[in-house]
């Protein structure tokens, strides 16, 4: 004899799933237009980039296990402590830059000056953002000129 079959259920609205596409995250089956986030109670789509999120302070004592929830990537950015320099959003993937004590996405690791990625050597300017080094100098020979053009101006 075969195990009783029991009735899988959407974890949105609880009616039952028969064949018909479904969304699985968070240990449970959602309805294609149930699965939502927590954050801003938006409809995340199945080929869309999401987070599980467990609540930091832990369990509410009335609840024995708790379950993960689920966050858009926009929420789960905005709730991130680690902010990029660049851009002051938050820092969600492993491709970061770390420079100067501050955190940086990979893609806004940019020359102040020139806008180019920077990989190698670098300068910070005076508000910490990097420079290539060649950039540096191009830009405080450019400074130079205008302040001595302005000296003889005088």
């Amino acid at each position: 004899s075969f195990p009783s079959s029991r009735m899988v259920v959407c974890g949105e609205c609880g009616s039952g799933l028969q064949a018909e596409p479904a969304i699985y995250s968070a240990h449970q089956l959602w309805h294609e237009g149930h699965f939502k986030c927590r954050g801003c109670t938006r409809i995340i789509h199945e080929d869309e980039q999401y987070a599980l999120v467990m609540d930091e302070d832990g369990c509410p004592k009335e609840v024995s296990q708790c379950e993960p929830y689920s966050l858009c990537r926009k929420c789960f950015e905005q709730r991130s402590s680690v902010k990029c320099h660049g851009c002051s959003r938050g820092i969600v993937s492993t491709r970061y830059v770390e420079a100067g004590g501050r955190m940086w996405h990979s893609y806004c690791f940019v020359c102040a000056f020139c806008q180019l990625e920077v990989a190698d050597s670098y300068v910070h300017d005076e508000d910490g953002r990097p420079l290539h080094s060649i950039c540096f100098l191009d830009r405080a020979t450019k400074a130079a000129i205008v302040d001595e053009g302005a000296r003889l101006a005088i």
